[in-house]
């Protein structure tokens, strides 16, 4: 998929949106190319991650849900509580 947009940085953050919002996802981290050929408003998507990394959950603000995976990790694995 590929899109393109003026005036970066907010351009990489709009291309990202419409990206993720292509997918139809609520949540996604999006990696990208900036800067092609020497050329700030040359943004590519190289890729939208449906399942973002913990580090997107860190970067959120939801230790909540950092926590409720871990448990429920732990648990699934039979390791919560040993």
């Amino acid at each position: 998929m590929i899109f393109e947009t003026p005036d970066p940085p907010h351009a990489a953050f709009a291309l990202a949106i419409r990206g993720v919002q292509a997918l139809g996802l609520r949540a996604a981290a999006v990696d990208m190319f900036t800067g092609i050929e020497d050329r700030a408003d040359n943004i590519r998507i190289i890729e939208v991650n449906a399942n973002p990394s913990i580090r997107f959950l860190e970067d959120s603000g939801r230790a909540d849900l950092l926590l409720a995976i871990w448990r429920h990790t732990f648990a699934a694995t039979g390791l919560l509580g040993v």
